[in-house]
């Protein structure tokens, strides 16, 4: 690995430790591909919290968009720990340039404090956040055979809605209104929508894509977030709803030596 990508590496370690377990399972030579996606992933996420300030935080995001037009316009980037390694991936595996567009333009809804518009709107978040990241991922490890794109979706959606639930409490504190139905029921009803497209994919996707599966196995604890949210829909407010380290290692351990995801 280089020097970027092993920074990237650290980033992810530290700031997303699952992803990070999990690129860990993946091929010694696929885990840089996949952890400078989740740098980016990370970055991205970030910037529109930077700041307060909603001009500033749209400058922040703005800044990435301008480097994922170099990347594509001139084939250049300025040197800096994510985009370099980036800008190395979208040449060597032709990444779409959309997907990256869109990853970052999604992340304006966190800028401001408007609710999602409706069901439809929240799930375009979640697929052009969460699904873009799958889509990328996917696309570096295994180029000739990536998922179609509904079941890349419908993966995307469970292990998206389910990482979403988690972070609930903290877009209450901070003022957000993070669900279209801040309520039990509204909970019940995105955590079951969910887990039903996931496991109607689930053997698809592991009969056909084996190359891909590090990739998907990013959100191995998913299923286990969404049962539980189904439940007891009130634990997403309360949190806890994810499982202990060891049993999340523990799973993880029991899907890599199964080659599952």
């Amino acid at each position: 690995m280089t020097d970027d990508e092993n920074l990237c590496a650290e980033m992810v370690r530290i700031q997303d430790p699952l992803r990070f377990l999990s690129a860990m399972t993946a091929p010694p030579d696929q885990r840089a591909a996949l952890l400078v996606l989740y740098a980016f992933n990370l970055e991205i996420a970030k910037a529109p919290w930077a700041s307060q300030e909603e001009m500033l935080a749209e400058m922040r995001l703005q800044w990435w968009l301008d480097q994922v037009a170099e990347i594509y316009e001139s084939g250049r980037v300025s040197a800096h720990m994510v985009m370099t390694p980036l800008a190395g991936l979208v040449q060597k595996h032709n990444l779409p340039r959309p997907v990256l567009e869109a990853m970052i333009t999604a992340r304006r809804w966190d800028i401001y404090k408007e609710p999602f518009a409706d069901l439809a709107a929240f799930e375009r978040f979640i697929q052009d956040t969460a699904g873009g990241l799958l889509q990328l991922s996917c696309q570096v490890l295994a180029p000739s055979e990536l998922p179609k794109a509904e079941n890349l979706a419908a993966h995307a959606c469970s292990r998206g809605v389910a990482a979403w639930l988690l972070a609930v409490p903290s877009y209450l504190e901070k003022g957000r209104v993070p669900l279209v139905e801040v309520s039990p029921d509204g909970v019940k009803k995105i955590a079951q929508n969910a887990y039903d497209k996931g496991l109607n994919v689930q053997k698809s996707l592991f009969k056909y894509h084996k190359t891909s599966i590090p990739a998907l196995r990013a959100g191995w604890w998913a299923p286990q977030v969404l049962r539980r949210a189904i439940k007891d829909p009130e634990r997403v407010f309360q949190g806890g709803l994810c499982a202990s380290d060891a049993r999340l290692r523990a799973g993880l351990i029991w899907k890599s030596m199964i080659g599952s995801f």
